[in-house]
């Protein structure tokens, strides 16, 4: 979602008493001002930190994380997938590198990667390292999406979803831009909860472990959960 002009300098003038960060996504060659553009710069760090043998992103829009995900993926050199319904964002025909996006419904791709054959071929190995979830935010898709890929997913692996804390109050990001999404009734929330058993805040900023896997949240730019899973 984007936001005039007028908004950004409106939220800023009524700030004008701190300092307020700035966001600067031109290395990626994406927006300063989408419902995730506070989160790409962390979503690039963790790409290059964990250093996974691929990444897989399911949902596309616009392609604003996929260009933060694609350039680390381009600078470590890892294969990269994107599926959506959705044809290849623009301006991600040229020098995509290892990235390869597939137009099709995302639950259905997951039922192809049942093939050791197909898996190895478009991931280059036989599980998933980095898996980045951003589609439709319902609970329902949400819920079969994580049944459906986590089959693949490596003993050491990372889950971000985004949208967890979606809906139609007023909020300010990060950079004091005012900005408000649509009630999915807490759909990707209610999906993590079920799935693992566990309680999440989702207008607060937290981190905490369960078992094996490891949580950590942030509830600005729509909120972003973390999910390392370590077994």
């Amino acid at each position: 979602m984007n936001f005039g002009l007028f908004k950004i300098k409106s939220a800023r003038k009524a700030n004008k008493r701190f300092e307020i960060p700035i966001i600067d996504n031109e290395i990626f060659g994406a927006l300063n001002s989408s419902d995730i553009s506070s989160h790409l710069s962390l979503l690039y760090f963790l790409v290059r930190l964990l250093n996974p043998s691929n990444l897989v992103e399911l949902g596309t829009r616009e392609g604003q994380s996929t260009r933060a995900l694609r350039h680390a993926a381009n600078e470590l050199g890892i294969r990269g997938i994107s599926i959506d319904l959705s044809p290849t964002p623009s301006g991600f025909v040229k020098n995509h590198g290892k990235w390869v996006h597939f137009q099709e419904d995302d639950i259905e791709f997951a039922t192809k990667l049942r093939s050791e054959e197909f898996r190895k071929k478009v991931l280059g190995s036989n599980s998933i390292d980095f898996l980045f979830i951003d589609t439709s935010h319902e609970y329902l898709h949400t819920k079969q999406e994580i049944e459906s890929y986590w089959p693949f997913l490596s003993k050491k692996s990372l889950i971000v979803l985004h949208d967890t804390n979606l809906s139609v109050s007023k909020k300010l990001d990060v950079d004091g831009r005012i900005y408000s999404g649509w009630n999915n009734s807490r759909g990707v929330t209610k999906a993590v909860e079920e799935f693992f058993d566990i309680l999440i805040d989702e207008k607060s900023v937290f981190s905490k472990s369960k078992g094996d896997y490891v949580f950590y949240h942030l509830p600005w730019a729509n909120g972003i959960l973390f999910i390392l899973k370590n077994r």
